[in-house]
């Protein structure tokens, strides 16, 4: 069979295949060429997911997305962008980085308060995922892989020669690392490094703020 259309038909036709899109489906388009998720906070502005962790992106990095995308004009495009922000599924009130947890290149570790394991009968403090999940808003990641059976003969001669080989020193320090890790402290207790120079208090200092990608404030 053919479809016959008449003129009234035909007109109608035509005024939808040639209409000019809606802002809302200019927003879809836009939503859907992306090949990882948008977010928009309130406070924060954009943010774009790359995979493994969550991207800043300023308006004007977005709106040029949507220049080359589209070629609007100037008001089109800032209207497209108020309706970007209110979507559904961009719009969001979480903060980055909610999880307790660590972002590395082969996945996340996991800090836990203590979770108790039946196979092994031991309260677990920490898991490890072969998984990057979104839905932590991690805002980074850190530039080395988790490997449980890693060793550095390097660091512990280093610790054997700051602590005079006093193991009961090495694990007070390997408290201060976990510490770091932790919601609460529980013991409520600072750590001070203090004595004369050159005896390895920057290098200790230095090695957890390069582990933790090179910078004090995380």
């Amino acid at each position: 069979n053919i479809l016959k259309i008449n003129k009234t038909n035909s007109k109608k036709l035509e005024k939808t295949l040639y209409r000019d899109k809606t802002q809302d489906e200019y927003v879809s388009d836009f939503l859907n060429d992306l090949q990882y998720k948008l977010l928009y906070h309130p406070s924060l502005g954009f943010y774009e997911y790359n995979g493994k962790s969550w991207d800043k992106r300023d308006e004007l990095e977005i709106k040029q997305l949507l220049t080359v995308k589209f070629g609007l004009s100037d008001s089109m495009e800032k209207a497209i962008l108020n309706k970007l922000k209110q979507h559904s599924d961009v719009f969001t009130t979480h903060l980055p980085n909610e999880v307790n947890c660590l972002n590395l290149r082969n996945g996340t570790l996991y800090f836990l308060e203590g979770e108790y394991d039946p196979i092994n009968k031991r309260m677990d403090y920490f898991k490890f995922k072969y998984e990057h999940n979104p839905d932590d808003f991690c805002t980074y990641t850190l530039n080395y892989d988790y490997d449980p059976t890693a060793t550095s003969d390097v660091f512990t001669d280093f610790l054997n020669s700051i602590t005079s080989y006093d193991t009961k020193l090495q694990k007070r320090f390997s408290e201060y690392f976990g510490s770091i890790f932790l919601d609460k402290t529980i013991d409520r207790k600072g750590f001070l490094f203090y004595g004369n120079g050159k005896n390895g208090k920057s290098m200790l200092v230095e090695t957890i703020i390069s582990l933790l990608g090179g910078t004090e404030s995380g």
